[in-house]
């Protein structure tokens, strides 16, 4: 009879406010009989200012579940061969994985790479296992995430960074280019409307490194739009095309990128919960009010600029906590901490309306946030009895009841409704 594998369950969860938002990935353990469950949390890497939190703490989970965290674990032994597989919940394999170390190398299902490097190309192929159900794409992922740098996987999936100095007004513009793979060496990248560039793998994972990570090293680095046109292209560019190319790469500023797809999100929120999100703009700041179960929030942006990046608190959240005879609104304020300190304002914005907006769930998740007195759709204090027009108009009706939450419960369990 097959001695049966114990499954390990890991709950990665996502770095944003709230402490909620988790995505649970599977792996069967072949040295273990017993099941397990660990939770992966980013939180710790997103303060040392990582680049990608979760993938870290996942390659480190890794490293550890292959007991080759140091690199003197397993020391002086050869030849051992260890095995993990990527699973569904019910424990119907995905993808095996075969570690070995043979002459002072390491070999992952026989493709051979630094430690680090296969622990990350696990790490990001383990977090799709939670969305992607097919052995052989994720099989697929494995390889390109093994046999390419991890900067060249990164600028795949997420377009390659690239600053330069405005020479109109000496000021530096942030941007980002499409990148394609074009050969088994050779990628693409594209300059203007039309006009692409080619780098060798090792040149654009050098171009890659300083322009993402900050790293000095080769000659890849501090190019102008003019030098990088003529390193990619081959040729001297003509002004005009110089031109065009500034203004195409202003098109693609990442401040730019951020702040549409923030405004984006930000609008879709509140179309989607008209009864419940409302945002109120004005020159200077930017306004959210969200109704939560237990009380109503006021969520203010300390800039009006959605896509830039602020300290970790760039949004403020308050609860309303009592209104005076007058019908005058008192606020209490709560310190929710962004784990990630490049988040957008706009980001800031989403995810505080998400968790307030299920305020329950956040009071019993954040120890600064305590709404233990407020009964589930109480309806004292609210914005209605708010003697501000602004406020007492803001909803058309007092929405939110057991029969409401009862209605929105059906709606989730047939795949729509709020979430």
């Amino acid at each position: 009879m097959e001695e049966r594998q114990g499954r390990m369950t890991v709950r990665i969860g996502a770095v944003g406010d709230g402490g909620q938002g988790y995505v649970s990935a599977y792996y069967l353990k072949d040295n273990s009989r017993f099941d397990g469950n660990t939770e992966i949390s980013g939180r710790q890497y997103a303060h040392r200012n990582s680049h990608e939190p979760i993938i870290e703490a996942l390659a480190d989970h890794i490293e550890e579940a292959f007991n080759i965290k140091s690199r003197y674990s397993n020391r002086g032994s050869e030849g051992w061969l260890k095995q993990l597989t990527i699973c569904r919940q019910d424990r119907t394999p995905l993808l095996p994985l075969l570690l070995t170390k043979r002459g002072g190398h390491y070999y992952l299902n026989g493709l051979r790479a630094n430690r680090r490097t296969l622990s990350v190309a696990v790490a990001r192929v383990f977090y799709h296992s939670a969305f992607i159900w097919d052995g052989v794409k994720l099989n697929k992922m494995l390889l390109e995430n093994i046999l390419l740098p991890e900067n060249i996987t990164y600028v795949l999936e997420n377009r390659t960074p690239y600053h330069f100095i405005d020479p109109e007004d000496n000021r530096k513009v942030r941007c980002r280019l499409n990148v394609k793979r074009t050969g088994e060496e050779e990628f693409a990248l594209e300059l203007s409307d039309g006009v692409w560039g080619t780098l060798k793998t090792n040149e654009l994972n050098t171009f890659v490194e300083f322009y993402w990570k900050g790293g000095r090293r080769g000659n890849w680095k501090l190019l102008s739009p003019r030098k990088l046109y003529m390193r990619t292209v081959g040729r001297e560019p003509t002004d005009v095309e110089i031109k065009t190319m500034i203004s195409f790469l202003k098109q693609n500023r990442t401040q730019d990128i951020v702040e549409r797809r923030a405004r984006q999100l930000m609008e879709q929120m509140e179309q989607r919960y008209p009864d419940r999100i409302k945002i109120v703009k004005s020159e200077t700041s930017t306004v959210m009010y969200v109704r939560g179960k237990r009380a109503d929030w006021r969520l203010t942006g300390r800039q009006d600029k959605l896509g830039e990046t602020g300290s970790t608190q760039a949004v403020s959240t308050e609860h309303l906590v009592s209104i005076d005879v007058e019908g005058v609104p008192n606020w209490r304020s709560h310190c929710i901490d962004n784990v990630a300190s490049n988040s957008s304002i706009g980001d800031q914005f989403c995810t505080r309306a998400l968790a307030t907006m299920n305020d329950d769930v956040l009071s019993s998740m954040v120890s600064t946030v305590n709404l233990q007195d407020y009964e589930d759709y109480q309806k004292e204090l609210r914005f209605e009895n708010v003697c501000f027009d602004d406020m007492k108009n803001l909803f058309e009706e007092y929405c939110w009841s057991e029969e409401y939450e009862t209605k929105m419960s059906r709606m989730r369990e047939d795949g729509g409704g709020d979430s």
